[in-house]
């Protein structure tokens, strides 16, 4: 006998070494700390996610602006819309996204405009002015009609256009140098050529004015608005009231939802309770074969086995401490570990990780003491004796 000794098991699964019949771990070991049950449990899900990276851009009808109304307000078609990417236009009144959630407001003729009167105009065509002399540059006249239609003069030099009227008082030369304006409310033009113009050249003016000779306030036009991301409603504001109906449109980009698809999952779940309570181990010699009491059975044999311990020489009798690595195994079911013979306490014991499918548990169980039958009388009750 030796105090201390090692050996490893045979790679051949059908040997058998003596060395093994010194130690027989045979027996039911208990539960101490042990997996419990699985059951699989498969669930299909809609993905309703918002992909961030994704995102389409459209177009819609918004309404009207109504003539004499300051607020308009709807609702965009598609929702979770792109910060930044929405633009909302009445006519030539065009409200742009922040990108914060504010539209701002643009008019195209550059602030101040004059919104149209609500009352009857009627228009005038090439009402004429007088002829152009050699001596001047600058011509200033009245228009036969008073409260005249911001945006509608023309000023046409031998039968061409040579001013357009901005709608903002101003008159801009059209192909010559020159600038001009106009007042509405009294009907005078003027307009200033840059470079002398040919002498008796007609000057003649097209306009629309209004008949009822209601008074028609140039103003400075401003606006604002709000959009809301999420739900893609909208309110738009302008002042002074809108002069007359203007259809609304909308551009935007808008995330795309993953609204459409659906996903399976398979999960493993664990029910309560210890529903694996015991191992049962059978060996013969380096050979092994352990039985769960689930009805899972495994086969293997040890890898390596340490022997230490106090021997009496003469009588060959006393205890040995055994520290035995095993691997058993079947399909889709592993058990990696040791089976321990502890002197101090007498109690074989049982430690390893036991793995199925994809998942692993730790497992710990306490088998029949070895001891003497003179040592019987210290087990705890329950506990099988050799």
């Amino acid at each position: 006998f030796f105090v201390g000794c090692e050996w490893t098991g045979s790679s051949d699964s059908d040997s058998w070494s003596s060395s093994y019949d010194t130690m027989n771990f045979s027996g039911t070991y208990r539960a101490v700390t042990t997996a419990t049950s699985l059951q699989t449990t498969t669930t299909t899900t809609t993905d309703d996610t918002t992909n961030p990276d994704s995102f389409s851009t459209t177009s819609q009808n918004g309404g009207t602006f109504a003539q004499g109304a300051n607020v308009a307000s709807g609702q965009a078609a598609k929702a979770n819309l792109v910060p930044g990417s929405v633009v909302i236009s009445a006519g030539d009144y065009v409200w742009s996204d922040n990108g914060s959630g504010v539209l701002v407001f643009t008019n195209p003729n550059s602030g101040a405009s004059q919104q149209e009167s609500t009352s009857t105009t009627t228009t005038v065509q090439n009402e004429k002015s007088g002829p152009t002399t050699s001596s001047a540059k600058t011509y200033t006249w009245a228009l036969d009609h008073v409260n005249v239609t911001p945006g509608t003069v023309t000023v046409n030099m031998g039968g061409k256009e040579a001013f357009k009227d901005n709608g903002d008082g101003s008159l801009s030369a059209v192909g010559l140098s020159g600038s001009g304006s106009v007042n509405y409310t009294s009907g005078t033009i003027t307009v200033t050529f840059n470079a002398m113009p040919s002498q008796g050249v007609a000057l003649t003016v097209s306009y629309t004015y209004n008949e009822s000779g209601t008074t028609v306030v140039s103003s400075t036009l401003s606006g604002s608005g709000t959009v809301q991301y999420s739900s893609g409603a909208w309110v738009i504001q302008i002042n002074p009231a809108m002069d007359k109906n203007r259809s609304i449109t909308l551009r935007y980009s808008y995330y795309v939802e993953n609204s459409g698809s659906t996903a399976t999952y398979t999960t493993i779940s664990t029910t309560t309770g210890n529903e694996v309570t015991a191992v049962t181990v059978s060996q013969n010699g380096q050979n092994l074969s352990m039985t769960l009491n689930n009805g899972i059975v495994m086969s293997g044999k040890f890898t390596n086995v340490q022997q230490t311990g106090k021997v009496d020489q003469d009588t060959s009798a006393g205890y040995n401490t055994y520290n035995a690595q095993f691997e058993v195994s079947t399909t889709d079911n592993k058990f990696v570990g040791s089976l321990n013979y502890d002197l101090t306490t007498g109690y074989r014991m049982l430690n390893g990780t036991w793995t199925w499918g994809k998942s692993s548990y730790d497992v710990q169980a306490v088998g029949p003491a070895w001891l003497n039958s003179a040592d019987a009388s210290t087990l705890s009750p329950g506990v099988l004796t050799k």
